[in-house]
Parts: structure tokens; C-alpha cells; sequence
């Protein structure tokens, strides 16, 4: 007598799978593959981008030059002084680098069909299960590989905005470290910055396991990529 195989994705239903592959259906043009978004879409969000880098810069230039010129310079030490620099020059690359990945990201197709959750209307345990198997936590049901995949896919897109994101905190928090130094300002965002570290350490571990998962389970049965 042999032993059914069970899984932790049996808990959930084929209509709620089905309206997994529904919402996959609008992220995806492959298991592999974002739907591209429209160029004129990519046009404006790239000058909106363009725009920001610009607006930072300019924030740091008024900053630096015109809004010190309205303080009692005779109060103004050499310290305070180094201290604007790094905090204005970490708000500078904060800027950059989110513009960097708002244009890296679009390029790849990841726009606004990234946040798109397929799995939002199911219930906390499901999320999980499935969640578990596409992180290499628990094993893979063969019959769901190709909505596992693609779930795997549109993941790791949303970890590409997450790390972006956090990596533009980092060193604006950093900097208001700097400017805040000995006051409860500065205390904050050294626990920000602490929090931060702690996100993008967690993202790139994710991306890991999602990526594994991919390439321990490829697409039509075939063989695991070497090393997986």
C-alpha cells in the first residue's frame, strides 16, 4: 500500500489557485518574464525620476549655501559645519540612488504590477504555506511548479523595489545621524539605520532562497540547474 505525498500547499483550494494564476496572468508573460509596461508610461516615470534627482540636488544646494547665510555664523562651528556636509551629501546619494533604481526596475518591466499581491485574499495560514515552499522551506507540490514559479518571479521584483527603497534610507539616515550627533535626533535615526542594515540583509537573503527555488525547480520538469 503506497503513501499519498502531502504538502503544505494542499490546504489550498483549485478556485483559490485559479485566482492565483488570474492575478499572475496580469504580472507575467511567462513563468520567467514581466509584462512589460507601456513606453509611455517608462517615458514619464523616468523624467519624473530625472525631475527628483534634481530636486535633491537643488534641496542640497539651498541647504549648503542660502539657508545658513539667515543663521549667526559667529554660532557656527567647524563641527556643525562638517556635520551639514555629511548630511547633506548622504541626502544627495540617498537621491541618487533612488532614482538609479526607479530607472534599473523600470527598465526591467517591474513597475506597477509589482505590488500586485496574488495571494492577498487568502487567509494568514495559506500565505505561509505557500510562502514556505517558494523560500525552500517546505517541499514543492509538482502540480503547482508553474504558479510557484511565477509567484517566485513577481517576488523577487518586490524585493528589487524593497532593497532600492531601503538602500536610499540607508545613507539619509546615516547622515542625519551626523547632523544630530548627542541629540535624541541622532539616536532615532541610528536605530533607523540599524533597522535598515537589518532590511536589506533580509532582502537579499530572500532574493537567495527565491532564486534557489527557481533554479531548483525549472520550468517543464527538467533537470535542477547545477549547484542547486
Amino acid at each position: 500500500m503506497t503513501t499519498e505525498t502531502t504538502y503544505a500547499t494542499d490546504i489550498v483550494s483549485d478556485e483559490q489557485w485559479d485566482a492565483i494564476d488570474r492575478r499572475l496572468d496580469g504580472n507575467l508573460t511567462e513563468d520567467g518574464e514581466p509584462r512589460r509596461p507601456d513606453r509611455g508610461r517608462v517615458r514619464l516615470l523616468l523624467w519624473a525620476t530625472v525631475a527628483l534627482v534634481i530636486l535633491g540636488l537643488a534641496a542640497g544646494w539651498v541647504t549648503a549655501t542660502v539657508l545658513p547665510g539667515d543663521v549667526d555664523r559667529s554660532a557656527t562651528t567647524s563641527v556643525s559645519t562638517v556635520r551639514g556636509v555629511i548630511g547633506i551629501a548622504a541626502f544627495v546619494v540617498a537621491v541618487v540612488v533612488w532614482a538609479v533604481g526607479v530607472v534599473v526596475l523600470i527598465r526591467r518591466g517591474g513597475t506597477r504590477w509589482s505590488w500586485r499581491e496574488p495571494t492577498q485574499e487568502l487567509p494568514r495560514a495559506q500565505r505561509r504555506a505557500i510562502n514556505d515552499v517558494v523560500r525552500g522551506r517546505a517541499q514543492e507540490d509538482p502540480a503547482r511548479r508553474s504558479s510557484l514559479r511565477r509567484l517566485a518571479v513577481t517576488r523577487i521584483s518586490q524585493t528589487g523595489w524593497t532593497l532600492f527603497l531601503i538602500s536610499g534610507l540607508l545613507p539619509f539616515s546615516i547622515g542625519q545621524v551626523a547632523v544630530g550627533w548627542g541629540e535624541w535626533t541622532g539616536a532615532v535615526h541610528l536605530g533607523l539605520a540599524v533597522l535598515w542594515v537589518v532590511g536589506v540583509a533580509s532582502a537579499v537573503r530572500q532574493r537567495r532562497r527565491l532564486r534557489a527555488f527557481l533554479a531548483a525547480h525549472p520550468r517543464d520538469g527538467g533537470e535542477p540547474a547545477s549547484g542547486s
